[in-house]
């Protein structure tokens, strides 16, 4: 479905042709494949942003408003986009802000569920019900938690983190980053930089920031959000190279790069060969499941206390 958003939403500035490779090179990014098949949350929070993307190029505000909405609604990754977004269209904001009921609507309103279901359903002593207490912990994970992490990344540690992100660029894009540098530099330098260009460059560059500066060095899944724009704007740098050269056989060697990518990061990056690899979360889950019935488990909250609760959504109720 997101070849199929990102096809149609670059037929509006490429040709046909040109738009099947940039959508071609999407398939081999290692980034979005393994959260495709890892953790397909990311790549379906990933989809509505595009689709309201292609909403956005034909102009149409309510249903842009929709889809980004239930992208949020999906993974909160997507409200700062969203926010993004806005900066970039902060000539029409009026407009935007008579309609961004819709936005609220779509994807605010759905948390308003997870209160609901926390009192109705989730075990008191992992979860508890809604209270303050509740919306301390929501204040402190959002402005604690991510004000420590977030940007923090110390100078130290940055050219490591640097050689790490041109790796995954490099795995995801391949290729494709001369195209993206060409769309970018001849645009900016000649100014011909285009609302939806920046849109693309805004979400692209939010992403490769969130992971380049952050402490935490499992946060390059999120790069996941820009790869979409990141192979909109080489579709475009393509299309921009034909004036010079000829675009076409550099599309083609594009593609092929594109392929050997998807061979590559399917055999190497698919899910049973990541999972082989990292046995942890498989080994809480295993070990979790093979306990006895009406089993107490005492555990920290982190990553063992809501492995335990996924376990005990999936049938293991006698779990305490």
């Amino acid at each position: 479905m997101i070849f199929f958003f990102l096809f149609n939403a670059w037929k509006a500035w490429l040709t046909a042709a040109l738009a099947a490779v940039s959508a071609t090179v999407l398939l081999g990014a290692s980034i979005f494949l393994t959260q495709s098949t890892v953790l397909e949350q990311y790549a379906l929070a990933t989809m509505f942003p595009v689709l309201a993307f292609w909403f956005y190029i034909h102009g149409w505000r309510k249903l842009t408003l929709v889809a980004m909405g239930l992208g949020t609604a999906v993974h909160i990754m997507v409200l700062p986009i969203a926010v993004i977004w806005l900066v970039v269209e902060r000539g029409q904001w009026k407009e935007w802000m008579r309609i961004s009921w819709v936005y609220v609507l779509t994807g605010v309103m759905p948390y308003l569920m997870v209160p609901i279901l926390m009192a109705l359903h989730a075990p008191p002593l992992l979860a508890g019900y809604f209270g303050w207490d509740n919306l301390e912990s929501l204040q402190r994970y959002m402005f604690g938690v991510s004000g420590v992490i977030v940007g923090q990344m110390s100078v130290v540690d940055f050219p490591k983190r640097m050689g790490l992100l041109v790796g995954h660029l490099v795995m995801s894009m391949g290729l494709a980053l001369v195209p993206i540098g060409v769309s970018v530099w001849t645009r900016m330098r000649m100014g011909e930089m285009t609302k939806p260009m920046w849109i693309c460059l805004a979400t692209s560059g939010f992403a490769v920031w969130y992971y380049t500066l952050n402490l935490d060095p499992s946060t390059w899944t999120f790069m996941t959000f820009g790869m979409p724009f990141m192979a909109i704007m080489a579709g475009v740098g393509l299309k921009g190279m034909g004036e010079r050269v000829d675009a076409r056989k550099y599309a083609l060697v594009v593609a092929c790069g594109a392929l050997v990518l998807v061979m590559a990061n399917g055999v190497f990056l698919n899910a049973n060969t990541v999972n082989d690899k990292n046995r942890l979360a498989m080994g809480i889950k295993e070990t979790l499941e093979s306990l006895p019935e009406d089993s107490a488990v005492i555990t920290a909250q982190g990553s063992y206390s809501l492995a335990l609760m996924w376990v005990m959504s999936e049938g293991r109720e006698d779990i305490m």
